[in-house]
């Protein structure tokens, strides 16, 4: 691949035999095409130092377009796919781990592709939670981005570019992205995901005001309006709680994807009002936005999202003193559980379920789950969930830990509080 690269027209075994003997370079793989990789840095910079720049430029895009002949990639069709539609979600694309070269080698070349590859290595990045790498990425993908790139495309890259930003604790970085989402979004669904991260922002900085106002506007632009007059949110209560308890499994199940993710987005944007948000205002209010937090994950199908449906309900009905019902959905969600290979899911699973069970009256079982969910929450950038699970933990160890262990919870979630400018939960 290096000698097509340099623009040799047959590899140059005796050349690397010789290297290899000299100890200058290695192979790694054991394929038909393996790399092969110097063992010291110098030796590489030393040659790129020493060569012309237009010698270096030309030899990436050489290099570029042999990994991307290789890889069977085609810049021009990526670049149409992403562009068909942002409601697939930031980094829907499965993708060959070669991208980060080919984003690499284009942009040394100077190269328009290098944007395609540079968003797709950010996207990801974004999937595997290196957060940091998504950041440098994304931030050379907007760089790059092309004038005339049309609206989806610019949409797409706002939505992550927020998420990255917020995780990273950029607010105003992030408020700025999300805003410039709402103003390329193209459909209700796009909209109302930016709403939606404009509303996680003003949460995790405590402005629960702003946050709700954010909030249901991305409800509304999902057609599903919290209830206003107190008749209407007993009887919507009351009617999402027949769903739950009664009604069986298969009937909740989303019919295509799209529904799946409307269901997940109505889903977390319920769950942050009934959560934090409207926690300490309004009792109705709050119930209603966990009784649909619970209601919708059950309805975006699937043995993950179910069992998480399952736990955000036990949470709902021990909390508010009804421990046998709370337990009935623990055990519903156990049973329906499966292993969810997203780190965030596993935390958001394991603090419901930890929730559920300090509620229902196990803390032991409580802590035992918190302790697992920590790490999953950390690594998703779930850092308002993260400050959850803390203050639970807290709680929990009251009851079944030294005051030693319980003022270490303590101080973890005032830590927290204090890093991402959210000094409100930890004071109850």
């Amino acid at each position: 691949e290096a000698s097509r690269g340099a623009g040799h027209a047959t590899p140059l075994f005796s050349t690397i035999t010789h290297r290899r003997s000299e100890r200058l370079v290695r192979l790694i793989g054991s394929t038909d095409q393996q790399l092969v990789d110097t063992y010291h840095d110098k030796i590489r910079e030393t040659a790129l130092d020493g060569m012309p720049e237009s010698e270096r430029e030309r030899r990436h895009f050489r290099l570029a377009e042999t990994i991307e002949k290789n890889e069977g990639l085609v810049a021009a069709e990526l670049l149409d796919m992403l562009s068909a539609s942002s409601t697939a979600g930031e980094f829907d694309v499965a993708m060959s781990p070669r991208v980060f070269d080919l984003a690499h080698h284009f942009m040394q070349a100077r190269d328009q592709r290098a944007f395609v590859y540079q968003l797709l290595a950010a996207e990801q990045s974004l999937k595997a939670y290196a957060i940091e790498d998504a950041l440098d990425l994304y931030n050379e993908a907007e760089r790059l981005l092309p004038e005339q790139a049309p609206v989806t495309l610019r949409n797409r890259l706002c939505l992550a570019m927020g998420r990255v930003c917020l995780w990273n604790q950029e607010v105003d970085a992030a408020v700025e992205r999300y805003h410039r989402a709402v103003d390329a979004a193209i459909n209700e669904f796009d909209r109302a995901r930016a709403y939606a991260g404009l509303g996680d922002v003003k949460r995790q900085v405590a402005r629960f005001n702003q946050a709700t106002g954010h909030y249901d506007d991305a409800l509304n632009n999902l057609q599903s309006q919290r209830p206003r007059s107190r008749v209407t949110k007993v009887l919507s209560f009351l009617t999402k709680s027949f769903q739950i308890l009664i009604l069986p499994a298969d009937w909740h199940g989303a019919r295509n994807d799209q529904e799946t993710r409307i269901a997940v987005l109505k889903h977390d944007i319920s769950d942050a009002l009934g959560r934090g948000v409207l926690l300490d205002k309004n009792f109705l209010d709050c119930i209603n936005a966990l009784a649909s937090s619970a209601l919708a994950m059950l309805q975006a199908g699937g043995m993950r999202h179910r069992a998480i449906g399952h736990a955000a309900a036990s949470n709902l009905y021990s909390g508010m003193g009804f421990r046998w019902l709370g337990n009935l959905c623990l055990r519903r969600s156990k049973k329906s559980e499966s292993e969810p290979e997203d780190p965030g899911l596993t935390g958001k699973l394991m603090l419901c379920q930890a929730e559920g069970s300090y509620y229902g009256g196990n803390p032991r079982q409580a802590e035992s789950l918190l302790e697992q969910a920590l790490s999953h929450l950390r690594r998703s950038g779930s850092l308002y969930e993260l400050l959850t699970a803390l203050h639970v933990l807290r709680h929990a160890r009251a009851y079944t830990s030294s005051a030693t262990k319980e003022l270490s919870a303590a101080r973890a979630e005032f830590e927290l509080s204090n890093e991402i400018g959210n000094c409100l939960l930890y004071t109850s």
